[in-house]
């Protein structure tokens, strides 16, 4: 078994047959919960993909084709983990720089709610016997905005429920989800 953690800039050669794990979920305004979820998915036989840098964040493009490129891959061959989470709160300090610099704020979770949607009407309109067709799994910490609304588009429209509530139970079904996925096992 190999456990291979990549990022985007830090890539090593990966071959296309393995199965992928892909960390989607918020990164701006939120913790650094991807790290929590390497830990909890240490071990399992997967390339797992996190767009949170280490160090130097990569120009806007690099980043977004990154995550295009692995979604896609996790998305055809393995599993891709959505977790929402909370905004984390802003320090004073943070709040008065945000409304200094006069941009306009962004809605927490904005990329990550639209990757959602397309991941699920992926997979929803995917052939059930293609055996080029991952998972998605969704986790949700109570609380998160528009929860209700999420849980029911996951839950009662896509079929692909249950939503989780907690990221040690959403990790736990990426590990089984990944047992069910074709050329992959779980640790």
């Amino acid at each position: 078994m190999t456990f291979t953690i990549q990022r985007p800039g830090r890539e090593h050669f990966l071959a296309e047959d393995r199965p992928a794990v892909f960390l989607a979920g918020p990164i701006q305004g939120a913790r650094d919960w991807q790290a929590d979820a390497i830990a909890l998915l240490d071990g399992v036989d997967a390339d797992v993909f996190s767009p949170r840098s280490l160090g130097a964040v990569p120009e806007y493009y690099v980043q977004v084709e990154w995550e295009r490129v692995h979604l896609r891959r996790a998305g055809r061959r393995g599993v891709v983990m959505f977790w929402l989470c909370k905004p984390e709160p802003l320090s004073w300090r943070k709040r008065l720089r945000v409304l200094a610099s006069g941009e306009p704020s962004r809605p927490h979770a904005q990329t990550s709610r639209l990757e959602l949607g397309w991941e699920l009407a992926r997979n929803v309109m995917a052939d059930p016997a293609d055996e080029a067709r991952g998972a998605v799994v969704v986790g949700m910490e109570p609380g998160f905005s528009n929860e209700r609304f999420i849980e029911r588009m996951v839950v009662e429209e896509a079929r692909r429920g249950p939503v989780h509530r907690t990221l040690e139970a959403t990790c736990a079904a990426v590990r089984e989800a990944l047992g069910r996925t074709p050329g992959s096992l779980a640790a």
